[in-house]
């Protein structure tokens, strides 16, 4: 396995991505993309770049001889967790935005029910 194959598969397995999800991203058979994995297969710069952004990283990072953009496996993994949980907070964010909006909804509805109401009264 070459040095670019290697640091795309652990960089897949530390974002947990399947190569499913990756090689859709890419727009390629999951048989092309493991290929890939393996160094079986001539990287283009756009696939490389591709690449980065999926997982975050500097495509200089990917071609360069340091194994990870990171100090250790271990830093790559705690940044990965970092970035699920951020994924988590801003998803919940999202979701009470989305609650407020419609709870805010409902209190208008509401209140004009109730203007009606003391209006006939």
């Amino acid at each position: 396995m070459n040095s670019i194959g290697s640091k795309i598969r652990i960089l897949r397995e530390i974002r947990e991505y399947s190569q499913e999800y990756v090689s859709a991203q890419l727009g390629i058979s999951q048989r092309a993309y493991s290929k890939i994995e393996r160094g079986d297969t001539d990287l283009s710069f756009n696939k490389l770049e591709a690449l980065a952004e999926i997982f975050q990283v500097k495509t200089v990072h990917l071609i360069s001889l340091d194994i990870f953009p990171w100090d250790s496996e271990e830093d790559a993994r705690l940044e990965a967790n970092e970035h699920r949980m951020l994924q988590v907070y801003v998803d919940q964010i999202k979701y009470l935005q989305e609650e407020t909006r419609f709870l805010r909804q409902q209190i208008e509805l509401l209140s004009e029910l109730l203007s009606q109401k003391m209006g006939t009264n």
